[in-house]
Formats: structure tokens, C-alpha cells, sequence
């Protein structure tokens, strides 16, 4: 590896310079291995809100959602893709989703808030 510097050098080894000067040498270090790439974590897309249509993404597992109300009442059940929420009164939600599994412990399920203004 090749090092350049440069700075103001008045003299060097009693040679008088009085100007700045570019210098370089090599490197007493060996060069550095560059290792694998980090993994950069996957990115899951929200439920988006545009217009009074509630955009859900393709679920991987066939997931079921739920919009809830603020007490936890079922407002809607919501399907992948756009969802007409022109109905709903402003306010905040809770959008459930419980991915569908066939086995007999209960599946777990996420929430997230979603907030309808007009």
C-alpha cells in the first residue's frame, strides 16, 4: 500500500526546503482482506393509507387482518392488496394480523397502529 502526505517541510536531513512538499512511502502493513458483505435485514412493508384506500402488502403465509378499534372491536376484515376504509370515521386503529398456521397451539399475533385522518 502506497501512503501519501504532504505537508510544510523546512529542511530535511540539513537540506533547507522552506515549502510544502508531497511525500510518500510504502506501507510496513500489509494490505487489509476485505471479508463477506454484511447481511442487511430484510425490510417488511407497512400498510400504507392513500385516498381512503388502505394499501396491505401480498402476505407470505396467507395471513388473516383485522382493523380494529381503539376498545379492540372489529371494524373491518382486511384482505392483501387495497382495502376501501372511505367509511371509517378519523381516528386511531389497529391492524391485527394472525398468519394463518394449521397447528393446534394458537398462532401469534402482531399489531400495528394506524392512523385515519380526513
Amino acid at each position: 500500500m502506497l501512503l501519501a502526505y504532504s505537508g510544510w517541510t523546512s529542511t530535511v536531513e540539513e537540506r533547507p526546503y522552506n515549502s510544502p512538499r508531497i511525500w510518500a512511502t510504502l506501507s510496513p502493513v500489509d494490505a487489509i482482506e476485505e471479508g463477506q458483505p454484511a447481511a442487511v435485514p430484510a425490510a417488511r412493508p407497512a400498510a400504507t393509507i392513500v385516498r381512503n384506500v388502505l394499501a396491505l402488502p401480498d402476505a407470505p403465509h396467507a395471513a388473516t387482518s383485522t382493523l380494529l378499534s381503539i376498545d379492540g372491536r372489529r371494524v373491518l376484515s382486511l384482505r392483501p392488496g387495497t382495502n376501501d376504509i372511505s367509511g371509517l370515521a378519523p381516528g386511531v386503529y389497529y391492524l391485527s394480523e394472525h398468519p394463518a398456521s394449521r397447528n393446534e397451539r394458537p398462532a401469534l399475533v402482531s399489531f400495528r397502529k394506524l392512523i385515519v385522518t380526513k
